[in-house]
């Protein structure tokens, strides 16, 4: 077989192989191709708009190591904080979150679902109380809120009173919908990289669920890596006081 007749050959078996794809209807995106060893994830993305990290739990020794790899890669995230975990130790932690332009977000005065979800009044008011807290204490003013486990947790009664209550606060809900799942289980650093990649690049406005918390040394330590792929990809960062309220109704 001369040279031309196998290339002929050649380009005929590819054709043939990509209309079998799409008919079995697999989706053949060669500008877009993730590596997903657990490890490394790669793509490209033109125009791919604007990432919102978020960070629950804190604050902790950790979370000043968060800010200075946030720096690094001239990203912002929003913070919500445990108002028991926040302490005079972390004025300075605080501080540095609102001068390098982090949002700060209310998630509950404490992380007990027993004592937070008992019953409707005392979901609010742990929200409401952490508000007066940074309010009175740090100068902290804040209308972002999270609701501890998500506002479709199990625990939660009567999520209509407590949105409606909130909202009549002048706070806004927000869920999310990429999640590490670093504080599931028992997570492992491929674990926390699959959940999030390449199921950040599906959505057209990530909110990516992380915690900061004393147990989450694992996702501190991913976070360049984190960081660094989205940024190749070509994802902004913003913080959650920039867009609208998200949350599952």
């Amino acid at each position: 077989m001369n040279n031309s007749n196998h290339e002929r050959l050649i380009r005929g078996m590819l054709l043939m192989l990509v209309c079998l794809l799409i008919y079995l209807g697999v989706n053949v995106n060669v500008k877009n191709t993730f590596i997903t060893d657990g490890s490394t994830f790669k793509g490209e993305g033109e125009n791919a708009g604007t990432v919102y990290l978020t960070f629950d739990d804190g604050p902790s020794k950790y979370t000043e190591t968060v800010l200075d790899t946030l720096k690094q890669y001239n990203a912002v995230a929003t913070f919500f904080l445990v108002g028991d975990s926040v302490t005079d130790e972390y004025e300075g932690t605080l501080k540095r979150m609102q001068d390098e332009g982090h949002a700060i977000g209310l998630h509950c005065s404490c992380h007990s679902y027993n004592k937070v979800y008992s019953d409707t009044s005392s979901c609010v008011k742990s929200i409401l109380d952490e508000r007066e807290f940074l309010r009175n204490r740090y100068g902290i003013e804040s209308d972002l809120c999270r609701l501890p486990g998500g506002s479709t947790n199990v625990f939660i009664k009567n999520k209509k009173e407590v949105v409606e209550t909130l909202h009549s606060e002048g706070l806004k809900i927000f869920d999310w919908n990429v999640t590490a799942e670093d504080s599931v289980g028992v997570p492992t650093a491929e674990s926390i990289m699959k959940n999030i990649f390449p199921d950040v690049y599906n959505k057209e406005e990530p909110i990516v669920l992380m915690h900061d918390g004393v147990n989450n040394k694992l996702t501190v330590d991913l976070l360049p890596q984190i960081l660094q792929n989205l940024t190749e990809y070509g994802y902004k960062f913003g913080t959650l006081a920039e867009r609208d309220e998200f949350f599952y109704k």
